[in-house]
């Protein structure tokens, strides 16, 4: 018995759409799974650990300086820099420019280019700024205006509840 041509092809097709079939049906092997691990605390770890290592690090943390660019705290030894005596007043005329430093007691110091003030040379004087330069670096100061003071208040002069008032 022969087949015809197209016979032997739907016969072909219809095994190979078969075998598709049951390759798509059954399930793939997949890779053994090794149950899962149960983590459990330890035993040891209490509140009172966790509130100490939190204390510790926010201590850390907060002696770190907020506006240095390492954020790294500044060795215990390392010198403070002294604030200079406010600037007051920059005079600039055509032979040069004078920085009018006042203290707090009052007092006032005139210094010019390549004067010091509190161990610092005067470099340059600009409008509205004076360029220090010293051990500790360069330095740029601006003037700065008096700090407020309250001035002194005088009670009123009252006799018998009413205010008596000079009306010369």
């Amino acid at each position: 018995m022969t087949l015809p041509p197209l016979a032997l092809a739907v016969l072909l097709a219809a095994v190979l759409a078969a075998t598709a079939v049951v390759e798509l049906c059954s399930p793939l092997p997949g890779p053994d799974f090794a149950p899962p691990i149960r983590i459990t605390p330890a035993a040891s770890a209490t509140a009172a650990d966790d509130s100490a290592a939190a204390a510790a690090w926010s201590s850390t943390i907060l002696l770190r300086p907020l506006f240095r660019p390492d954020r790294r705290p500044l060795a215990p030894d390392a010198a403070v820099a002294v604030p200079l005596p406010r600037l007051s007043a920059i005079v600039i005329s055509a032979t040069g420019g004078t920085a009018i430093f006042s203290g707090d007691d009052g007092t006032a110091v005139a210094v010019g280019i390549g004067g010091v003030i509190d161990g610092y040379r005067v470099a340059a004087i600009t409008p509205g700024e004076v360029r220090l330069t010293g051990a500790e670096g360069s330095r740029i100061v601006h003037p700065q205006f008096a700090p407020a003071v309250q001035p002194a208040t005088v009670p009123l002069p009252y006799i018998n509840g009413h205010l008596l008032l000079d009306n010369n």
